[in-house]
């Protein structure tokens, strides 16, 4: 597997932090619930500032709401890895993607051994126009994953954006293995296959899915990547 060295990826974390500037983020792979655990004991106002930027967040409903209430929890706790965490989140889908890799940088620093923020930071780092920066990023996530299917998802998300189509095979095929008959874990693999070329492997997942009753038709039909599937000999008579 590719990686950078270790001394490296530390001066891209520890490098001056920005605040200014944005830069425009593509629609997100496989998104992870944040953590509702609170590693830091909160008041009971920020408490409730967390908890409603969460559900904003997920939501999608308010983006700003949810960075104003993350906002005031950080500035009292800025050690609040949960909030930091959020934020990020929140930045990247609001496209500022330098602010979100100021966050994600901040969030190596407090809390480098989990593998969400290894994940974050590679997204951040390749939001912000940084490939070999995510992709060393791309590796701390892959040594520190455990055994949980949508963090396999995330890094087979973000090897194929990199072009690393074998990696994000070998991650979607351990996704879908953790959890076979989940449509996300499907739909990543049959992804993967799609931009390596190989619609017949794609079609042949997701008619053993179709038939299976795991998988939605629409889910085929209205997926940009996967709708010329559709027409897909291997899929006949399916739609």
């Amino acid at each position: 597997m590719f990686r950078i060295p270790l001394a490296l990826l530390l001066v891209a974390v520890l490098a001056p932090l920005t605040s200014t500037g944005q830069v425009g983020v593509p629609a997100r792979g496989v998104q992870p619930t944040p953590p509702v655990r609170a590693r830091t004991q909160r008041p009971a106002d920020l408490q409730q500032d967390y908890h409603r930027a969460a559900r904003a967040w997920r939501a999608g409903t308010n983006l700003d709401e949810a960075r104003a209430r993350l906002d005031r929890v950080l500035v009292r706790l800025p050690g609040d890895v949960d909030a930091l965490r959020l934020r990020t989140r929140v930045l990247l889908d609001q496209g500022r993607a330098v602010s979100a890799l100021d966050d994600a940088k901040r969030l190596i620093l407090l809390d480098p051994d989990e593998a969400s923020t290894w994940l974050l930071g590679a997204e951040a780092w390749l939001a912000a126009g940084s490939p070999d920066s995510a992709a060393a990023a791309l590796s701390s996530a892959a040594s520190r994953v455990g055994n949980r299917s949508d963090e396999h998802l995330q890094l087979s998300w973000l090897a194929e954006r990199l072009g690393r189509f074998d990696e994000a095979e070998t991650y979607a095929r351990v996704g879908l293995a953790v959890a076979p008959d989940r449509p996300a874990a499907i739909s990543r693999l049959a992804h993967v296959f799609m931009a390596q070329g190989r619609s017949g492997d794609a079609a042949t997942l997701l008619a053993r899915a179709l038939d299976r009753g795991v998988f939605r038709k629409s889910l085929v039909t209205e997926d940009p990547a996967l709708a010329s599937l559709e027409r897909h000999p291997v899929l006949a008579g399916r739609f």
